[in-house]
């Protein structure tokens, strides 16, 4: 990278629908791929925040104070990690619904704690081998493009 910060095309939410209960949402909050800030997510860094039955919250923006929803789904495969999220009937899920729907808003991001990790110099990259999984957000702005 330049040193200038920019941003890719973000990986799209794979689907949106509705739900008795709510609206469903879906796709990767994060993938194996090097992101913005030079962080690498390898597999099998999820796996004992999604096995060890802590709670991971569904987020907008990554604010607490902005509660969206709840996971339904988290796993890792291929790709990176899965999510499958419902966004629950409030004010805040009426809008982000909405301007998922007008795709105006199409990324998800992660929030975490790293655990166990270490860094190639040489490549420039901080591999990230274990996390704590924190939260799940809806973002206009990933770091993982």
């Amino acid at each position: 990278m330049s040193g200038a910060l920019v941003y890719g095309a973000p990986l799209p939410v794979a689907e949106v629908k509705a739900s008795d209960d709510g609206w469903e949402v879906a796709g990767y909050p994060s993938t194996w791929d090097r992101d913005l800030g030079d962080d690498v997510v390898h597999p099998g860094a999820f796996a004992k925040s999604l096995s060890g039955g802590g709670k991971v919250r569904f987020l907008f923006a990554h604010d607490a104070a902005q509660v969206l929803g709840r996971p339904l789904e988290l796993k890792e495969d291929a790709q990176g990690l899965f999510g499958r999220f419902r966004i629950s009937k409030t004010r805040l899920g009426q809008d982000v619904h909405q301007l998922l729907m007008d795709g105006a808003l199409d990324s998800f991001s992660i929030g975490f704690i790293p655990r166990d990790f270490d860094r190639d110099e040489k490549a420039g990259v901080r591999n990230l081998k274990a996390v704590d999984l924190l939260e799940c957000s809806l973002g206009a702005l990933p770091m993982n493009a």
